[in-house]
């Protein structure tokens, strides 16, 4: 397609293009690197960049579109945005993907377990889809059990969807049917309306006036009045249901197996006693004062004066909210220590092996929206100024390829103390530090490199330079080349004695 030959800006045979070096800001700028382990290349300044790792190989023509392929997955992956999120694209062995806004969305898979084509003998079975959410749905399957069709508000169903088995209508919401372990509700003008039945369940409701629901040895639920006055039981085959009334804003009570809790004034005033967790609560003008203690829970808040919450091993405590917080937990013997204040305002992120916390792991820090950093044990280092978007989407990985480099003005990127990336103003001065090269280029202006195989110093890209490459010397005069011969080895003679 016209978009995908536009981002592959790389493939242009940049040979054609006279003096036309790894340096022509803004035209182009190549990250030369010593392993050749990875390749980046951008073009009119942080617009156009074609990048190769070890993880993936992605071009990008910002803030348009991004294509990627993940080259480190075992199975060939793809993907394709465009103005993300208003259009997406994934490709898998045997099923593709697509949405807009995901709202409009399609897929197509290719189902090898289902039956063989006893015609054929071969796998020739797909199931399709596409729908526009909430009014139009079509799904196809080698099963025809599967299928499903529905235009919103006229006709149609669903399958397997909205935790319902199946959804049908005629004129919604004038007449509804919802199913779900063998008892189908029919609701006329829904959800005013419902009369539910089943083998062993029954119910009708006119809502919010009152309404009565039960399945044997299962559920009871009725309401009056909703939602100020409810009788709840579930999980009638429990020796002790798990039963909730309310008579609200007076009262309500929740009990279950070794669980009991009320509150009176609902919400402001009551307790939990949580014999089966160890835990109990209680609560004095909620949410102002909460005090818990228990076995894996503690809970002390004076809001919006402090809070000190633990629960399941994560430790939150809450300082002047929403100002000062700092949020501690464990996951995968790694512990993460994240400090905010005002939310996303500043963020400071702290990983430690866990239980030794002086074997520091890495660091994070978000100033929005001016600056994000990172850092890692192995000396990795990251800094980029300006940062609005890192921090509202810190695990989003194509916002932080796609949109992200355009706010960059300064970027500083260290893999080591001789793998140094320094960009300003989207590359015009570019300075690069690898194990057997250091390079400097200020726009068309001003650049040197000095390293094992190449020697090379310009000054408005030929107007004066020299350059030592390959063996041979180059003097550069007036954007003319004059060719110095080769450079000879020490002890070497021009007589032939």
């Amino acid at each position: 397609m016209l978009f995908v030959m536009t981002l592959s800006l790389h493939a242009v045979d940049v040979a054609r293009v006279p003096n036309l070096d790894s340096y022509s800001w803004p035209l182009k700028v190549n990250w030369q690197n010593s392993d050749e382990a990875t390749v980046r290349e951008s073009y009119a300044g942080p617009f156009f960049e074609h990048r190769i790792t070890e993880e993936e190989t992605f071009s990008v023509f910002r803030p348009f579109g991004l294509e990627r392929h993940y080259t480190s997955s075992q199975v060939d992956t793809s993907s394709l945005s465009i103005l993300y999120p208003l259009f997406t694209y994934r490709s898998y062995p045997g099923h593709s993907q697509w949405s807009i806004f995901s709202l409009i969305r399609g897929s197509k898979i290719q189902t090898d377990s289902d039956p063989v084509d006893p015609e054929t003998g071969l796998v020739d079975y797909y199931k399709k889809s596409f729908e526009i959410f909430p009014f139009y749905f079509d799904y196809n399957s080698w099963n025809p059990d599967q299928d499903y069709f529905g235009i919103l508000p006229f006709y149609g169903e669903l399958k397997n969807r909205l935790f319902y088995d199946r959804i049908s209508w005629v004129a919604f919401p004038f007449y509804s049917k919802w199913e779900k372990n063998d008892e189908t509700t029919t609701a006329y003008l829904w959800p005013f309306v419902r009369h539910r039945t089943g083998p062993i369940s029954k119910g009708f409701a006119i809502w919010p006036l009152f309404g009565s629901f039960q399945r044997e040895n299962d559920y009871h639920q009725r309401f009056a009045l909703w939602p100020f006055l409810y009788y709840h039981q579930d999980k009638l085959y429990l020796e002790t249901p798990h039963t909730q009334i309310g008579i609200l804003p007076f009262y309500a009570r929740e009990t279950r197996q070794g669980y009991q809790r009320e509150d009176f004034l609902w919400p402001f005033f009551g307790y939990t006693d949580d014999t089966i967790n160890n835990y109990q609560e209680a609560r004095f003008l909620w949410p102002i004062f909460i005090q818990g203690r228990g076995t894996d829970r503690y809970l002390n808040q004076i809001a919006p004066l402090y809070s000190i919450s633990k629960r399941n091993g994560v430790e939150s405590n809450w300082l002047l909210w929403p100002l000062f917080n700092n949020r501690k937990f464990e996951f995968d013997g790694i512990e993460t220590n994240k400090f905010k204040f005002l939310y996303f305002l500043y963020q400071d992120t702290q990983q430690t092996v866990a239980n030794q916390p002086e074997q520091w792991l890495g660091t994070k820090r978000h100033f929005w929206p001016f600056f994000s950093y990172r850092s890692t044990e192995d000396g990795q280092k990251q800094f980029q100024m300006f940062s609005p978007l890192e921090p509202l989407f810190p695990n989003n990985s194509e916002i932080r390829k796609l949109y992200s480099p355009l706010f960059s003005i300064i970027r500083y990127q260290e893999l080591d103390p001789e793998h140094k990336d320094l960009e300003l103003l989207f590359s015009l001065i570019h300075f690069q530090r690898r194990p057997d090269f250091d390079r400097f280029d200020f726009g068309p202006l001003f650049g040197y490199e000095l390293g094992e195989e190449k020697v090379r110093f310009d000054i408005l890209k030929g107007l004066l330079g020299y350059q030592r490459e390959n063996g041979r010397r180059v003097l550069r005069l007036f954007w003319f080349s004059i060719d110095l011969g080769e450079v000879k080895e020490e002890g070497e003679s021009n007589n032939n004695e």
